[in-house]
């Protein structure tokens, strides 16, 4: 079961990394690209600038994996749900009860902590 949320997690982050692998310094003070438009539109709007600056780029990613976090989170909570339901209300073995309420347990630790850290890291980039 590990493995089959692995590998898509992993497929879907270097999809999304492809387009930061992709992206080309450009020296707007040299005289040959000062006048692009890409040049004009950072010397204009110092938004711009910051948006594809390493800080920028840095909170994109931190804010994409925020989201997966969060979505497999939920999706933690859900199984451990199952587990809980599926358990046989008159057996004696409970381990599927105790299974779901870990799995839910660790669901939301781990969403806390990826919470916090996101917290950390975007007081830290703020402060640069």
């Amino acid at each position: 079961m590990r493995k089959y949320l692995i590998y898509p997690l992993m497929s879907l982050l270097l999809i999304v990394a492809m387009p930061t692998f992709a992206q080309v310094g450009v020296d707007c003070s040299d005289a040959k690209f000062a006048q692009t438009e890409f040049c004009q539109e950072i010397i204009n709007n110092p938004q711009t600038a910051d948006d594809n600056s390493i800080i920028g780029t840095l909170q994109t990613v931190i804010n994409l994996l925020t989201v997966v976090v969060g979505v497999a989170a939920v999706i933690g909570i859900i199984i451990g749900g199952l587990q809980i339901a599926t358990q046989s209300g008159g057996s004696k073995d409970q381990s599927g009860v105790v299974k779901g309420r870990r799995t839910i347990l660790y669901s939301v630790v781990g969403l806390g902590v990826a919470l916090l850290a996101r917290t950390i890291i975007v007081f830290v980039l703020g402060r640069l």
